[in-house]
């Protein structure tokens, strides 16, 4: 956060702002996975009038920080001056926000419109052994979260290709859902969306419970916290990932203190007057 002065001559910007990124959901009552939390909303402004040699203020959202029975929306990005464009922070797991959290006792939450997209459904079961909670992925900038699947949780949704600084880049991918299961530890967490989402925290093996944390400056959504039957307190849902603000403003090339047509200039230079 902070601000910028711009160039003398600049009457036009381009912004780019992104919101920070929802925190993984925690496990309620032990019963389920934590959902994905929800990307940091995009919002893309191509023209913004401004006077030249200002100072334009603005604010990075940060991350929803994620943990054991703690979770948080992130928290809005804002350019301030001229006039305020904001971008919505990301819900966390089962909450709404600038794209919504994954669901973790029922439907995903929505997102805010033009910004994000929703989280995926939670479901429960089918599984080998015991009774097995699949939580939804959190939604991305740029797609929906999965709802949870037979084969683990949902997968995060996408997120969205920014090219403002001339390259492509993805931010904003949502956080993959957790897993809950009475006793089978076979199951994984869904997958982090493109764009800096964290996986959500699988049921047994490497990383049991563990929701990752997002991508930083990313908007990511944090990962969903995974348990099961013995709910150690190391499990935890993954922060999300602090957004980020982008300014473009055209090069404005030096001024000539003349301007001469071609006709004088090739006179001037034919009698050796040129300077």
């Amino acid at each position: 956060s902070g601000s910028i002065t711009l160039q003398p001559a600049t009457s036009v910007i381009q912004t780019t702002v992104i919101a920070g990124g929802g925190s993984g959901g925690y496990n309620s009552g032990s019963t389920t996975g934590g959902g994905g939390g929800g990307a940091g909303g995009i919002l893309e402004v191509s023209c913004i009038s401004v006077t030249g040699g200002a100072s334009l203020s603005y604010t990075v959202g940060g991350g929803g920080a994620g943990g054991r029975g703690s979770q948080n929306n992130g928290t809005n990005s804002v350019l301030s001056t001229p006039s305020a464009k904001t971008a919505i922070g990301g819900g966390y797991g089962n909450n709404s926000g600038g794209s919504g959290g994954g669901g973790n006792s029922g439907a995903g939450s929505s997102g805010t419109a033009c910004q994000g997209n929703s989280g995926g459904a939670f479901t429960c079961g089918p599984a080998p052994s015991g009774v097995s909670y699949k939580s939804g992925g959190g939604g991305g900038a740029g797609g929906a979260g999965q709802t949870g699947a037979c084969s683990g949780g949902g997968a995060g949704g996408v997120g969205k290709t920014i090219t403002i600084t001339g390259t492509p880049v993805v931010y904003g991918g949502g956080g993959g859902g957790g897993v809950r299961n009475t006793n089978d530890f076979s199951f994984s967490g869904g997958a982090g969306g493109p764009g800096g989402g964290g996986a959500g925290g699988p049921s047994g093996g490497v990383g049991a419970g563990v929701g990752i944390n997002a991508s930083v400056n990313t908007g990511g959504g944090g990962g969903g916290q995974g348990n099961y039957y013995n709910n150690s307190p190391a499990f935890v849902g993954g922060n999300g990932g602090p957004g980020r603000v982008i300014f473009k403003e055209p090069v404005i090339q030096g001024v000539a203190p003349g301007i001469w047509s071609m006709n004088s200039v090739y006179e001037f230079v034919k009698d050796g007057n040129w300077v």
